[in-house]
């Protein structure tokens, strides 16, 4: 019984540092320290990318007898899963490398990293209606290179404030050159 009792003991004084924190948190709310001025604009700019990516699915078919599996593509087009996986793992990393530039900077000094950040969310949102929606490879070639020339923007834009923030974009910009390259071929087989 001692044992349960102490086991008891140590969740109510774990449970008091806790609350202790969240009070303690909550009267600094606004201030330096607040935790609530690190996770929530975190989870705002992820929320941003993260809507933009949905808006972008609303467009996407892949499957069976859809446009697209009538297309002529090259040998090295990835299969249609790996897609999710690394979009998913690109804007949270996008997210993250504006945020961290926002929290270095102060969101009065960043203006054009947030304008750039936009820029790129609405072309990333709009290419699939331009390729799948509209079923235009050209289209979708063309929002590419925009969305690309955002990007590097956007990465030389955060690199003098924050330069890991910069280099959490390189696989985006990767992935993009890529999908610049796919897209293009996919347009010139056609």
């Amino acid at each position: 019984m001692d044992a349960v009792e102490n086991v008891v003991e140590k969740i109510e004084r774990e449970t008091e540092k806790v609350v202790a924190k969240t009070e303690q948190c909550l009267l600094q709310c606004g201030e330096e320290k607040c935790m609530c001025r690190e996770i929530l604009p975190w989870l705002g700019f992820l929320a941003l990318c993260y809507l933009a990516s949905w808006i972008g699915s609303l467009f996407i078919n892949v499957g069976d007898g859809s446009w697209y599996q009538h297309l002529n593509r090259p040998i090295w087009t990835p299969p249609a899963w790996i897609f999710p996986i690394v979009w998913t793992t690109l804007y949270f990393l996008l997210g993250t490398a504006v945020w961290w530039a926002w929290k270095t900077a102060g969101c009065r000094k960043i203006c054009c990293v947030l304008g750039l950040f936009l820029l790129l969310l609405a072309c990333m949102a709009a290419w699939p209606y331009c390729f799948f929606g509209r079923q235009s490879p050209f289209t979708g070639f063309l929002d590419l290179i925009w969305a690309f020339a955002f990007l590097v923007l956007l990465m030389l834009s955060i690199a003098p404030i924050q330069k890991w923030a910069a280099v959490l974009l390189i696989p985006q910009m990767l992935w993009m050159a890529y999908a610049l390259v796919l897209n293009f071929t996919i347009w010139r087989m056609q």
